[in-house]
């Protein structure tokens, strides 16, 4: 009697429901059997939505059997096997050659050609993004000449005399698009994030397992821990600003040929001062580069210092050590938290200096355009090139973060490697 004790049916049963749901859940997700548009809309999260609405109106929250269903592709014994093949074909293609594994190309069979077809989407994106200020000046043009009396006769074609008209249509239509294509692109980028951070935090867990007792001696559990956690975290962070990089520079040149197209060639005189911002940009990044580096000492100190206190707590307690341990952690945070504090100003000093820049390059270009070029500052002209030194801003501003993130990814990137 004592040994045994009665199962309860009903617990048993949805102990099976539940484990069956989160083991072959392809038939479960809704997103698989969802169609174009609503995938594109994001109508199959509607049920999750409609739950946690029931839910709040009687004061409960959402429950971890109210989530929906992960697809196969997003579960880590999925993406966990493609990414130890990738890593051992690195292996194995690095022992011929002489050179090293790379985590970042080992990734790249886990994000598939669903990261790569996201690019084009920021690409197509980015067009559209384009399409603002060239319709905006198209629209002001259009009230200027309708104030001056130009009206369209009886005899001019229906595009000519209702040009107001299909130019605010496209517009609107142009930045549903806009809204709509952002989202899906976001979706693609972090989902891909997520399953890199899976196949590292697997791979490094896979790896902990199969060490040898020379190489546990050698490697910490707090380590471990970072590698797992903080440094698959700093991967995961990175990925969705890797189209940023080179998108950045793309709507960096097509603003300023729309920029060129409205007020000439002094918008080169913005251009040159965005130039000289450049190389400040460059030093700090080299330097976030630098302290992240230095930072990750701490952290591997202050964690392993935690861990063997949390593991020897009843020796702590048995020989009073509870000071001795908080000295010891709090002078690895003290250090952590001075490297982080100079990031912290870093990062604000960079994104101060690139948020101001946009502002300074279109009060340079205007003062070039009316004094020097002797340019006429027509409504049309002023709103348009306003709006697009405003859009320019976006990537002058995500474009170091991008850097910054990239900076970190790759310390943890070598982190995980050397493991």
């Amino acid at each position: 009697k004592q040994g045994k004790t009665k199962r309860n049916p009903e617990i048993t049963s949805n102990m099976e429901e539940d484990q069956v749901k989160h083991t072959d859940n392809t038939d479960q997700s809704p997103e698989t059997t969802a169609n174009s548009v609503s995938r594109l809309l994001y109508y199959w999260v509607q049920p999750l939505f409609r739950r946690a609405s029931d839910l709040h109106k009687e004061n409960r929250a959402l429950e971890q059997e109210d989530l929906l269903a992960l697809t196969n592709s997003d579960l880590g014994k999925t993406i966990s096997p493609v990414f130890e093949a990738a890593w051992r074909n690195q292996q194995a293609a690095a022992g011929a050659d002489g050179g090293s594994s790379s985590v970042f190309q080992a990734l790249r069979p886990v994000l598939g050609k669903r990261f790569i077809f996201a690019g084009f989407i920021k690409l197509f994106n980015t067009c559209l993004q384009f399409l603002f200020p060239i319709l905006l000046n198209a629209i002001l043009i259009f009230i200027e000449e309708t104030q001056d009396g130009n009206l369209a006769g009886d005899d001019d074609a229906w595009h000519v005399k209702y040009r107001g008209y299909w130019l605010s249509i496209l517009l609107f239509l142009a930045m549903g698009a806009k809204a709509v294509t952002e989202n899906f692109y976001f979706h693609c980028v972090y989902r891909g994030s997520y399953q890199a951070r899976v196949a590292v935090s697997l791979a490094v867990y896979n790896k902990s397992l199969r060490l040898t007792s020379s190489e546990r001696q050698k490697t910490t559990l707090g380590e471990l821990i970072n590698l797992m956690q903080v440094d698959a975290s700093k991967i995961e962070m990175f990925l969705p600003q890797f189209h940023v990089l080179w998108d950045g520079a793309f709507q960096i040149v097509g603003y300023m040929a729309i920029l060129y197209s409205l007020i000439g060639w002094p918008c080169f005189a913005g251009l040159l001062i965005m130039l000289l911002a450049g190389p400040g940009q460059g030093v700090i990044m080299k330097r976030l580069y630098g302290l992240n580096r230095f930072m990750v000492k701490h952290t591997d100190e202050r964690v392993k210092t935690t861990n063997e206190a949390v593991q020897g707590i009843r020796c702590v307690k048995m020989y009073s050590w509870e000071q001795s341990f908080q000295k010891l952690i709090s002078k690895g945070r003290t250090g952590e938290l001075d490297v982080l504090r100079k990031i912290s100003y870093l990062r604000g000093f960079s994104r101060a200096y690139m948020g101001a820049l946009p502002g300074v390059v279109a009060v340079a270009s205007f003062v070039v355009y009316a004094v020097v070029y002797k340019g006429n500052v027509e409504a049309s002209t002023l709103f348009a090139a306003l709006v697009a030194f405003g859009q320019l801003r976006f990537p002058l501003l995500f474009y170091p973060m991008a850097l910054a993130t990239y900076a970190q990814a790759a310390v943890s990137a070598r982190r995980v490697e050397s493991f």
